[in-house]
């Protein structure tokens, strides 16, 4: 692998944490961003209609939507691309943490999701093209009061 190569894979696992970290922000700027102009973020659950957000405009309203939770914390890994000159395919594993508050106390929806990407390389750099958000299963835990529970910053 060159060094073309390496940087290109860089960039790419830079794309996938910037989405995590815009969305836990909730910088709706940020976000939009990372996508082409006229990109497609579909959100694929088992037996429910797929959920299609299409362009800057509706995707800039993802990290605000996640307002309703007290924080969120999306970890992704598992980052893997298969770049062919100025396109690129990818997949990811994130699992995504949204603190609810409730009359029982606070719980924390946890959200296990698969990502499948394509990217392109535009001048300002590589951009999602689109994202479907396969969410696999969901578990709600309950959250440790006695623990420090910041709010977001």
């Amino acid at each position: 692998m060159d060094v073309a190569q390496v940087a290109d894979r860089l960039a790419l696992s830079d794309l996938a944490d910037g989405y995590a970290d815009a969305a836990d922000r909730r910088d709706p700027v940020a976000f939009a961003a990372l996508f082409l102009p006229h990109a497609t973020l579909t959100v694929v659950r088992d037996g429910a209609e797929p959920s299609v957000h299409t362009g800057h405009t509706q995707l800039a309203r993802i990290p605000e939507v996640l307002g309703r939770y007290r924080q969120t914390l999306h970890v992704v890994t598992n980052h893997h691309a298969t770049i062919k000159g100025d396109q690129a395919r990818g997949r990811a594993i994130c699992q995504a943490h949204h603190l609810v508050d409730g009359d029982e106390g606070t719980t924390d929806l946890v959200l296990n999701i698969r990502y499948r990407d394509t990217y392109s390389r535009t001048a300002a750099g590589w951009r999602i093209a689109t994202r479907e958000v396969h969410i696999l299963w969901a578990a709600t835990l309950p959250v440790d009061e006695s623990a420090a529970l910041p709010r977001p910053t």
